[in-house]
């Protein structure tokens, strides 16, 4: 419907712009709708081969269609990962997820990095890591809670799902925001 609307006021920006503007809303109340049904549903998880880097690249263009933004995105992934028994559709949410927060509190021109690594015998480690300005040390304690969100707007549940998925997986989620400069949230 929103692409017959697009088509139809290509000569008339002012309410093509409104009609983008509508799109977006409707993602952002369909997410927050799908991860609020996410959260109180018991999880169940499929454990399939995911190939990590894969997951990772989908989960980048997914975030970089979510969000667009100007931002650099480096990658420096380990050479001789293997398959591991994961959801993936899950996987990459979580890992979704993670580069969308980067993105939203990253200023313009700043730098995203993703890491992968081995983590031992069929674990692997991802980093999501940026240049922004970091987590103060007072909300820190805070950000894996449930409706606890500094953005305006945001549902505070992606990082309380990030959390559980990660944990359903049998791997931690953890933080990095020390020197306030670059922040990382390392899923293992």
């Amino acid at each position: 419907l929103t692409g017959l609307l697009r088509r139809r006021l290509q000569q008339q920006p002012e309410e093509l712009a409104l009609v983008n503007e509508l799109t977006a809303e409707i993602r952002r109340v369909a997410q927050t709708v799908t991860d609020s049904l996410e959260f109180v549903r018991p999880m169940e998880l499929r454990r399939d081969p995911v190939d990590p880097v894969e997951v990772l690249e989908e989960s980048l263009a997914r975030a970089r269609s979510r969000v667009p933004i100007d931002a650099d995105i480096q990658r420096n992934y380990a050479e001789t990962l293997l398959p591991l028994r994961a959801d993936g559709e899950r996987l990459e949410s979580v890992l979704t997820n993670l580069i969308v927060n980067a993105l939203q509190m990253l200023p313009a021109g700043g730098t995203v990095t993703v890491r992968t690594g081995a983590a031992g015998p069929g674990r692997v480690a991802f980093e999501v890591a940026d240049d922004g300005p970091g987590i103060a040390p007072d909300v820190l304690p805070h950000i894996f809670a449930p409706f606890f969100s500094l953005r305006p707007g945001g549902t505070g549940l992606g990082l309380a799902l990030v959390q559980r998925t990660v944990q359903a997986h049998h791997g931690k989620v953890t933080v990095d925001s020390a020197t306030l400069a670059n922040k990382a949230l390392e899923v293992i």
